[in-house]
């Protein structure tokens, strides 16, 4: 066999090799839900992130992945997302195809701080209870409900009040709670 064949079969043995990778990989991009995608678009490596980002926008959420995330305060999972812009346009791209973003979270599980069943919080009484200015100002921008109050009665307002308490040795203001304080007047 000459040089030139040798190289040749080399290339096409590559590039079958190659394509074989490409295809498993798109198999079990395409497998995945919406959740996983997402997920996948946040930790992994820009090459692998494409795919995952690209299949979300393109075919997810689906009917069933919506109600999910309806039941689950769906919301929640996208505020928190470091990329402040990206989740601005997932957000906007899952209340498009019908997220609640006032769905109180309706799972049997407990939630962060509490030591009894799940209280039915919406993502706003998360965000606000984590104080995470970015993450409310994004809900409050996209028309969440800040007077929605949870099974104890407690609105997001109140629950950032709490964990303001809790948290700041100064008594100044925390951004959240005036944010909250401002979205309550304007009600």
């Amino acid at each position: 066999m000459s040089r030139r064949t040798a190289i040749r079969w080399s290339i096409a043995v590559a590039l079958l090799a190659g394509g074989v990778a490409v295809a498993l990989f798109a198999r079990s991009v395409l497998g995945r839900d919406a959740m996983q995608l997402q997920i996948c678009m946040e930790v992994e490596r820009p090459i692998l992130a494409w795919p995952c980002k690209q299949a979300l926008y393109r075919l997810h959420p689906t009917a069933a992945e919506i109600r999910e995330l309806n039941r689950s305060a769906g919301a929640q999972f996208v505020v928190f997302m470091e990329d402040r812009a990206e989740a601005q346009r997932l957000l906007a791209h899952y209340l498009q195809a019908g997220l609640d973003i006032d769905a109180r979270d309706k799972r049997n599980v407990l939630a962060v701080g509490e030591s009894r069943s799940n209280p039915h919080w919406t993502a706003l009484h998360l965000a606000a209870m984590a104080l995470d200015e970015n993450a409310v100002r994004l809900l409050l921008d996209n028309k969440a409900n800040p007077a929605v109050k949870d099974d104890a009665g407690r609105t997001p307002l109140d629950l950032a009040r709490a964990a303001e308490a809790k948290q700041s040795a100064d008594k100044r203001k925390s951004a959240v709670v005036e944010l909250l304080e401002l979205a309550d007047a304007k009600r």
